[in-house]
């Protein structure tokens, strides 16, 4: 693949990531989608760490991608303090540190691959909160969003070429992981509308 193809790529995940929040900002203004707040200020708190730690692990126009999350992730993070829901506990702060602890490896051993991994299960951690809150209540999140985000990590995934593991691993783990969101998504709206159903037509 050309570089011109691979910026072309690069370019349009990170613009895909950054208006993919468009939706999800109108809806959480509506008051139809509501973030969990820790969830939210984890990952923008992450996606800074990723951003540093692939830039230094030589990324390129990959770099679209973690961009344009970071942006669109500390926007709904801030919303998320007005229309959002739940609250800081030791657990969040905990994870918050761990973040910490990660950069401080990545910069003790000079390996980008160290951060990105410890601050993967941090972020892991993350989505179990919001996967918490989904199978719960499905319609508080918007689906576009989330459908927006595997494309722009499909994309991202693309523009690595030969760059290597540590470079296509946090697109990889952006497109697997909002990819499974997206399922869980819709198949926890098709089990509440079905549900729905069976109870109108018993009543």
């Amino acid at each position: 693949m050309n570089e011109q193809t691979l910026a072309i790529l690069g370019v349009t995940a990170g613009l895909l990531s950054f208006f993919s929040m468009f939706p999800y900002v109108r809806d959480i203004l509506r008051g139809k989608t509501k973030p969990e707040r820790a969830t939210w200020w984890i990952w923008a708190v992450l996606s800074l760490v990723f951003l540093g730690a692939q830039w230094d692990a030589g990324a390129t126009w990959s770099l679209g991608l973690t961009i344009g999350e970071a942006i669109s992730l500390l926007i709904i993070a801030v919303l998320s303090l007005r229309y959002g829901y739940g609250k800081f506990t030791v657990r969040d702060y905990a994870a918050i540190l761990i973040a910490g602890l990660g950069i401080a490896v990545w910069q003790l051993t000079d390996s980008p691959l160290a951060a990105i991994l410890i601050v993967m299960t941090v972020d892991i951690a993350a989505y179990w909160l919001t996967l918490t809150k989904i199978w719960i209540a499905p319609k508080t999140e918007t689906l576009s969003t989330w459908i927006m985000s595997v494309i722009a990590g499909a994309l991202a995934v693309a523009t690595v070429g030969e760059a290597g593991f540590v470079v296509l691993i946090y697109p990889l783990y952006v497109t697997v992981f909002d990819g499974a969101m997206t399922a869980i998504i819709i198949s926890r709206r098709s089990i509440k509308h079905t549900s729905k159903r069976q109870k109108r037509a018993r009543a």
